[in-house]
């Protein structure tokens, strides 16, 4: 599952490059940045679960992933308006 969401970001992030070669680079950094932080979203999340003794430990380690999704989504719709 972890891997499609990547594969769909990587394709998606790939076919909106410009031609430009100037623009390339700088979008290709970006579409990086992003995955590191979203490979690192996902680690700790993975991370949290191994940990969580209970039920309600899991809940807590989904609803920090979600909350730490959403930052990672408001900050690139913040970089496509700019």
């Amino acid at each position: 599952m972890n891997i499609k969401v990547l594969a769909v970001l990587l394709v998606v992030g790939v076919v909106s490059l410009s031609a430009d070669s100037t623009n390339f680079s700088e979008k290709k950094a970006l579409i990086l940045e992003h995955l590191d932080k979203k490979i690192s979203i996902m680690n700790n999340f993975r991370d949290c679960v191994k940990n969580a003794s209970d039920r309600q430990g899991v809940k807590s380690c989904r609803a920090d992933y979600k909350s730490a999704i959403q930052e990672l989504k408001k900050e690139k719709a913040n970089l496509k308006s700019k």
